[in-house]
């Protein structure tokens, strides 16, 4: 939707900026099928990602809109995807990278810094959960501060996909979602030893 955005073919406005507020926030499926759907379709996107953005998305695979259960998995992206486009996302290598930092620094549920006991409050946290009945996710970027006044962007990248439909969904995701926190808390103390937080 930036790209075509960056390239004067749609515009951003008031009900666009709410529902990429909407996606990106609270994991709205109407908004996803809704930007999908201005850009044309799911084999529209993943045409136009691997055609301008092939180098970031080696894996992905766009093939349907989110049905209204939300029951799809045939959408695809690896984490090595998603590390690319946090990386070009933090250097602003993406079309309207600072309109994408912005809605992906909304206050919401996340799995890397809320319920993780050693990152201080404030750190910053530009993320995007993803949440299914066989998969629960979380990719985001978060800045630590050092003593010395610096920032230090890093990224984590938690996915878990079970390979088949859960049927207890809350406490699968629940539990599935605190090995994330365990994971993103493990990395924020690597960093802080590394670099005397």
């Amino acid at each position: 939707f930036m790209h075509e955005v960056a390239r004067g073919r749609l515009s951003y406005g008031p009900r666009s900026r709410g529902h990429h507020e909407k996606m990106i926030q609270v994991s709205n499926n109407p908004s996803t099928n809704w930007m999908m759907e201005q850009v044309g379709s799911p084999s529209k996107v993943n045409q136009l990602l691997h055609s301008n953005y092939g180098e970031l998305v080696k894996h992905l695979r766009v093939v349907e809109r989110i049905p209204s259960n939300g029951r799809t998995y045939r959408n695809l992206a690896s984490m090595s995807d998603h590390g690319r486009f946090l990386r070009a996302l933090w250097f602003d290598r993406l079309p309207q990278s600072k309109e994408l930092k912005r809605v992906m620094n909304l206050p919401g549920s996340d799995r890397l810094y809320r319920g993780v006991p050693e990152i201080p409050t404030g750190t910053a946290i530009y993320n995007k959960t993803g949440t299914t009945a066989r998969c629960c996710g979380d990719m985001g970027i978060l800045v630590a501060r050092g003593n010395d006044g610096r920032s230090y962007p890093y990224a984590v990248i938690g996915i878990i996909d079970s390979g088949t439909r859960n049927k207890s969904y809350g406490s699968w995701i629940a539990s599935r979602g605190n090995v994330i926190r365990e994971v993103s808390n493990l990395t924020y103390t690597a960093i802080k030893a590394r670099y005397s937080l």
